[in-house]
């Protein structure tokens, strides 16, 4: 049943990737469709790019040696989380990932039991993790297209509030993993399967629910 569900989930294109990013902001229904769009695409790209400058200064490397080269510190730990919120990995200011190797494990464990290795491209999923959160590091350290957009919330006067959009930042980082694993896929994929060896029920749901955004990037 998983496998049918991601080989289902690895037809969804990056713009309906994008949107479903965009359900997930608490801001993001504030957002025109067309601006959508657009913020979509230009987060694509500014991850990819940032991949490709760092490829083009160290050349292909292991992501941990990405991660040495950048001076950013990579710890492990067992699991964290709870219910349907599994974290797998996090980047904490200004310089340090966690990878929380057990739940790591559980997903590396169901893709060999499914036998879906060669069906995502034997991807190392803590590599893919960790060049994720890399882009956060990257992110902080660059007036990269993610980092200096923000929506206006509301206005007095000469008053402005402006914020972030804490979906660019995602979009930008999966395409950035992606350029540097060299994938043929969205890394998105991977937030509709890690959560089944911890809730079977609920990932069924959670997949359909990212269904829900096929053809809408249109």
């Amino acid at each position: 049943m998983i496998k049918e569900s991601t080989i289902k989930l690895l037809e969804l294109d990056d713009m309906e990737w994008g949107n479903y990013a965009f359900s997930r902001d608490p801001l993001g229904h504030k957002i025109p469709k067309e601006e959508k769009n657009e913020m979509i695409l230009l987060a694509n790209q500014c991850g990819a790019e940032q991949a490709k400058k760092l490829i083009a200064l160290y050349g292909r490397k292991d992501i941990k040696e990405y991660a040495k080269m950048l001076g950013v510190q990579v710890t492990y730990a067992d699991s964290d989380g709870a219910d349907n919120y599994i974290v797998f990995a996090r980047f904490n200011y200004p310089n340090k990932v966690t990878i929380f190797s057990g739940n790591v494990k559980k997903i590396e464990k169901l893709i060999d039991e499914n036998e879906m290795r060669e069906l995502l491209g034997f991807v190392d999923v803590e590599a893919m993790l960790l060049a994720h959160e890399l882009y956060h590091f990257v992110e902080e350290q660059n007036e990269t297209y993610t980092k200096t957009k923000k929506i206006q919330l509301w206005k007095l006067g000469p008053i402005r509030y402006k914020s972030h959009l804490i979906a660019l930042s995602e979009i930008a980082a999966m395409s950035f993993a992606r350029e540097l694993l060299n994938l043929d896929y969205n890394p998105y994929l991977f937030d509709g399967i890690m959560l089944y060896p911890h809730d079977t029920k609920k990932t069924h749901g959670l997949i359909n629910e990212i269904l829900t955004f096929k053809n809408t990037g249109l």
